[in-house]
């Protein structure tokens, strides 16, 4: 296994999104900015620094997000979303507004009830859901009540499958299990079937890339130090093939 610490200067990523200026702090919280409703226009793309660096910008009021560069549904844009979401809640009391879906995304936000699961983001759009789902697949491999809030996901593709766990305020009583026990038990139940072949795992303070493809002897661990202003919270990404 080959692990390489990257400097925070080595991801700087040009063109992800944008957002409106902040004109004032109304909070002793630096995640916490005031500005007229924020808006935030991420674009199509699979890389994780890019999206870590948009997506946990600082937060601002009213934040809506803008999806219409985002035409093809990703699990791990889903993933940072959720997150954001999360925090957004904790923090400020307020949900994060999404609009701009395209129908690809509005199908399966829609078939899959995600909204009605995350009430903490809210669709601009009317997105119709579909009356019987099937949630297979779905259900989380770790023991819910862990967090205050938590989420699991998991997104088939004709590869494999790709899936995120997210999670904020971890309970006293979780501390018994940390959480790269959780972590584990998540890859675990999903390694039954398939082949681990990309994760990104990011905590408030630090992340890892973990890279293995079926070509490569060993999988590659790429470390970066990266803290944020944001309380606690673990989110996971991974990519699996068959």
């Amino acid at each position: 296994m080959v692990f390489a610490r990257a400097k925070a200067t080595d991801f700087f990523f040009f063109g992800i999104g944008s957002s409106t200026d902040i004109h004032s702090v109304i909070s002793q919280d630096e995640s916490l900015q005031e500005s007229k409703p924020a808006i935030f226009q991420p674009y199509q793309h699979h890389d994780f620094y890019g999206l870590d660096s948009l997506f946990l910008s600082p937060l601002q009021v009213e934040e809506r997000w803008n999806l219409q560069n985002v035409p093809q549904i990703q699990c791990a844009a889903l993933g940072f979303l959720t997150l954001r979401s999360f925090l957004a809640v904790q923090m400020a009391k307020q949900p994060v507004t999404v609009y701009g879906l395209s129908p690809a995304w509005k199908a399966y936000l829609g078939k899959t009830q995600y909204f009605r699961k995350n009430p903490n983001l809210v669709a601009e759009q009317f997105v119709p859901e579909m009356v019987d789902v099937d949630s297979k697949g779905l259900e989380s491999p770790v023991s819910e009540g862990l967090w205050e809030q938590s989420m699991y996901w998991a997104m088939p593709n004709p590869k494999g499958q790709s899936i995120f766990f997210v999670a904020t305020g971890r309970l006293g009583e979780s501390e018994n299990q940390s959480i790269s026990e959780t972590l584990g038990k998540i890859l675990k139940s999903n390694q039954e079937k398939f082949h681990l072949e990309k994760a990104y795992i990011r905590k408030e303070s630090n992340s890892y890339l973990f890279i293995h493809t079926k070509e490569q002897v060993n999988p590659r661990v790429f470390y970066k130090e990266a803290e944020s202003t944001f309380p606690e919270f673990i989110l996971l990404c991974a990519d699996l093939v068959l």
